[in-house]
């Protein structure tokens, strides 16, 4: 990510495209998560490492949510993504994001951001999604 601010969700517009996120998917980053979920790590037929879809899933969320200034005490509620391909360990990848809708139920607002992951060694969708957040009054 650049040297820049973070753009505070509070300040665009549906419709807005947030700069694009490098996301970090190194074998040590993946290591780390298939300890914690007591996992094995998944191998093509060449015996390459591959990318578990959850791992895939959470880094890619956290590092979207991490390049947006969200108010203090901002839930991230639920999201939903199809992986389109299976991606080997420590592929450079790079996120692109978009914010869908934003909803006002009762004094709370909701957020849906749409992204997808892209493979910058092949170019390819690797997955596409949505997070929605709950954002909080801070």
């Amino acid at each position: 990510m650049a040297d820049t601010a973070l753009i505070s969700i509070g300040d665009v517009q549906v419709g807005h495209a947030f700069p694009p996120v490098s996301v970090d998917l190194s074998a040590e980053r993946v290591k780390e998560f298939l300890r914690v979920l007591e996992s094995e790590e998944t191998r093509d037929a060449d015996g390459k490492a591959l990318m578990p879809p959850s791992a895939t899933t959470t880094m890619t969320i956290g590092a979207l949510l991490a390049s947006i200034s969200l108010p203090a005490g901002t839930l991230h509620i639920s999201q939903d993504t199809f992986i389109h391909t299976a991606l080997p360990v420590g592929t450079p990848a790079i996120c692109h994001s978009v914010l869908a809708n934003r909803s006002f139920r009762s004094g709370i607002t909701f957020v849906t951001l749409d992204f997808t992951l892209t493979s910058l060694a092949e170019d390819a969708l690797v997955m596409n999604g949505s997070a929605t957040l709950l954002l909080g009054q801070g």
